[in-house]
């Protein structure tokens, strides 16, 4: 017997880009960029060396932009 594929099925009334939540939290004084998708609670942090607009915005597109092919519709930001 072949090992099968995991096998699964995304519902259309999902839209994976379409709202996350950023902020800046801190861990032990250390600076953390969190973004967490609305819809699905799917999240991804990043370590920050300073809070630099320029630098929050590289790191936003090198962790979900490029990866996600494009921006969401809404960016929600404390």
């Amino acid at each position: 017997n072949a090992p099968q594929r995991f096998k699964f099925t995304l519902k259309n009334d999902l839209n994976f880009n379409y709202e996350i939540v950023v902020n800046v939290i801190y861990l032990e004084f250390k600076p953390i960029f969190h973004i967490i998708n609305a819809n699905i609670i799917f999240q991804i942090a990043r370590f920050l060396n300073n809070i630099i607009a320029r630098k929050l915005w590289e790191i936003f597109k090198k962790c979900w932009i490029n990866i996600y092919l494009k921006p969401p519709d809404i960016i929600i930001y404390n």
